[in-house]
């Protein structure tokens, strides 16, 4: 196993490479609703933040409470709360090099380098305000210093008293990298590991697993949040193979060959076990393993398969196509293939960084703008509370706040902040001819199509009050209109 050291330079240059690219443009998308959960909550006080995970979001409680600390710093705006990402789909990219290296040789890790600057997984989950891109950094690290400690046969408490604090803190950050013990016990099989080195792996895992078992507590108690999954859509094939790693349909045709290749070879290889078969191994059991685990489970138990939840096996994509680029003969073809994968991913980067990318349309920040420009101080405003949580227009209120200063929020409840709940509560339209009586112009914030939108309701409800419609803006998901009395 080659030192992990003589590839910090080439781990390094792809490291600052992958964030370069994947940062590039990761302000121009406007906020979705888990981003919201994100900024919101790392916006509480931290007491509130207490409350809040008690209830719900226990998973995501560490993420929340480095968000916390970093947006006091930084500020709330996209390039901000998405930055920490963009760092850590760097050190992934860095760390796919190292890990390459180790098992294999220079030129498979420069493969992998080169791949992982442009996988589509790695180049979205860098422009996400959420913990996966960090879950995949941390679960690449931990597997070289579990690969590092076996190879050395190390003895060192402290090292594995290391991958034991390590991995309980990858679990806190994101629970499914608990799934990864499942692949360093399959390497170990696989590597025919002597008993000394089982004895320490396992004391290692169980500390990890004790240090971990309150969250895995209150992920048992909060398990209703995942029910969503439940959608029949969210496993079908493009979902299974191809969204996880490859993205559309077009990188997923080349992609593919090269991992089957890559499969063929390491089948083939069995028995000499060449510079590429370890990695390989490691690469297929980290990909496969925990994917099979969601996907039985969901189908068997409780929804929990999400392509988002898989981002911290990216490594183990990127680590495959090193193996398949590098089986293939001679040089020209292993470039000619690095070259097509950049070809084919630059519809998917553009794609990702469009204005409205962001869950099927997001315009909130379009939305914010025009409030800004249709609205004065002291008039009103009511947002659409007929649409799912995380889609409900009211949330670009607190994702870009100085565009609502000054307006009348007229069916606040409860803020969120006051909650052990995400978000706020709310009044419902019909329940507030009180609150508008003091109202001479009020604007109707509507996610276009919703119940809330579509039936006329609101602007029944309104005439009562004596408003009419004097102005309709309809944005790309959104409409706002406006009333008067």
């Amino acid at each position: 196993m080659a030192d992990p050291l003589r590839l910090a330079r080439p781990a390094a240059v792809f490291g600052l490479l992958a964030a370069t690219v994947s940062g590039a443009f990761s302000w121009n998308p406007s906020y979705w609703g888990d981003e919201a959960a994100t900024v919101m909550s790392a916006q509480r006080p931290l007491g509130s933040l207490w409350a809040m995970l008690g209830q719900v979001d226990a998973v995501h409680g560490l993420y929340y409470l480095g968000m916390h600390f970093w947006i006091r710093l930084f500020g709330v705006s996209e390039f901000a709360v998405r930055f920490p990402s963009v760092l850590a789909t760097g050190i992934a990219a860095a760390g796919c090099v190292v890990l390459a290296g180790m098992l294999a040789n220079r030129r498979v890790a420069l493969i992998a380098g080169a791949v992982a600057v442009v996988l589509p997984r790695f180049t979205a989950m860098a422009i996400e305000g959420r913990s996966y891109a960090l879950s995949a950094a941390v679960a690449v690290w931990i597997t070289i210093l579990f690969l590092f400690l076996i190879a050395r046969g190390s003895r060192s408490i402290l090292g594995w008293c290391g991958y034991a604090i390590l991995a309980a803190l990858g679990v806190y950050l994101f629970l499914y990298i608990a799934l990864l013990f499942l692949v360093h016990a399959a390497v170990l099989v696989l590597d025919h590991a002597n008993r000394p080195a089982w004895r320490r792996w396992a004391i290692a895992t169980a500390a990890a697993a004790v240090l971990c078992s309150p969250l895995v507590v209150a992920a048992v108690l909060q398990r209703g949040q995942v029910a969503f999954l439940a959608d029949g859509h969210q496993l079908d094939p493009y979902i299974v193979l191809l969204a996880p790693w490859f993205g559309g349909v077009a990188f997923s045709g080349l992609a593919w060959p090269l991992v089957l290749f890559a499969g063929i070879l390491l089948v083939r290889g069995r028995h000499e076990r060449g510079p590429s078969w370890r990695l390989g191994v490691l690469a297929a059991s980290w990909a496969v393993i925990p994917a099979v685990v969601l996907l039985v489970v969901s189908l068997a138990l409780i929804p929990l398969y999400n392509i988002r939840y898989l981002t911290f096996c990216a490594p183990a994509a990127v680590l495959l196509l090193a193996v398949g680029v590098d089986a293939l003969p001679r040089r020209w073809p292993r470039i000619a293939a690095i070259v097509a994968m950049v070809a084919l991913t630059v519809p998917s980067w553009v794609a990702e960084r469009g204005e409205f990318a962001k869950n099927g349309g997001s315009d909130w920040r379009q939305l914010s703008t025009v409030i800004t420009s249709r609205a004065s101080a002291g008039e009103g405003i009511f947002f659409d509370d007929s649409t799912p949580d995380h889609r409900r227009p009211r949330l670009a209120l607190h994702l870009y706040s100085a565009n609502y200063a000054g307006l009348v929020d007229v069916a606040l409840q409860t803020p969120f902040t006051d909650r052990a709940g995400l978000w706020d509560s709310t009044y419902p339209l019909v329940a507030l001819s009180a609150r508008l009586s003091p109202i001479s112009r009020l604007l109707v914030v509507n996610l276009t199509g919703s119940p809330g939108d579509s039936d006329g309701e609101q602007q029944q409800i309104l005439a009562i009050d004596g408003f009419h419609l004097v102005a309709t803006t309809h944005l790309h998901r959104t409409t706002v209109y406006e009333y008067s009395r």
